[in-house]
């Protein structure tokens, strides 16, 4: 059984919203892109499979204007998508076809993520590779993901950050006991994430720093 469209007119102060009533009894609201897309006119007939479509298309732009707030704000991994967009409450498989439908146009890019989270980290806060890849898995990137962007990192920023750290870390250590200093520097720096091999070279360069500057 269809119901004819009667009535179509603009939701409150949302300009961009529109009240639907079939057979003048209000049915649904939806979004201008949704009332445009499923050519929505007066004197339209809409069954049941009708109605059921569009409110599917009305849940589907819900999820899409949520998720591009969020994307507003910052990038999203995929999985940070997923689960804002799950605990919105909106249907799953809607969600996954608007997930899926982003990443094939761009807009999720865990690769790109990956690789742009570690130059920024590397430079404003100063954090090495171990701590930078426990922060990618907690985001939900693949490992194999996070792989390859490591093995394009930039390994003399990475370098030259460990060195900064370090050389104002050491100020607060004794130069008394060299081997305490460098040991209690060593510890620092491996909690911040950065492998032996760099901390050793960072310590080296601050000896060297020092014995030039006496």
């Amino acid at each position: 059984m269809s119901r004819k469209i009667t009535k179509i007119k603009q939701h409150g102060r949302d300009a961009h919203r529109y009240d639907v009533y079939l057979n003048d009894e209000y049915a649904f609201s939806v979004h201008e892109d949704v009332l445009v897309d499923k050519r929505l006119l007066k004197g339209k007939q809409v069954n049941q499979a009708d109605l059921q479509e569009i409110l599917r298309e009305e849940e589907k732009k819900k999820i899409e204007h949520a998720g591009l707030r969020l994307l507003s704000y910052r990038p999203r991994t995929t999985f940070e998508m997923r689960s804002y967009l799950q605990q919105k409450g909106f249907d799953q498989e809607l969600i996954e076809e608007v997930v899926q439908k982003w990443i094939n146009e761009g807009y999720l890019d865990d690769e790109a993520f990956a690789w742009q989270w570690i130059e920024e980290r590397v430079k404003t806060k100063h954090k090495g590779r171990y701590l930078l890849r426990q922060e990618l898995k907690e985001k939900g990137i693949e490992e194999s993901v996070i792989q390859r962007a490591l093995e394009q990192m930039d390994q003399e920023a990475e370098y030259e950050a460990c060195f900064t750290l370090a050389k104002k870390r050491a100020k607060k250590y004794d130069s008394s006991d060299p081997k305490l200093r460098k040991y209690k520097l060593f510890t620092y720096l491996s909690r911040r994430g950065y492998p032996s091999h760099v901390i050793e070279r960072v310590c080296k360069h601050l000896v060297d720093e020092e014995q030039e500057d006496c």
